[in-house]
């Protein structure tokens, strides 16, 4: 795998790791805790849940 490639595919997982942490703490702040817990197993609940909170 090229050296470029595998910085990429470093940068959009942590890119994801980012986003990810930014729902849970509004979740959390929000006192969501019921939908944290769903979001987390459900991939299609936290797409929604992205939306709705205006994360990208």
């Amino acid at each position: 795998m090229s050296q470029e490639l595998e910085q990429w595919l470093l940068e959009e997982r942590e890119e994801g790791e980012d986003r990810v942490a930014t729902l849970f703490k509004r979740m959390k702040a929000d006192g969501r805790l019921q939908d944290f817990s769903d979001a987390l197993d459900d991939e299609t609940l936290r797409e929604k849940l992205y939306k709705e909170y205006g994360i990208e």
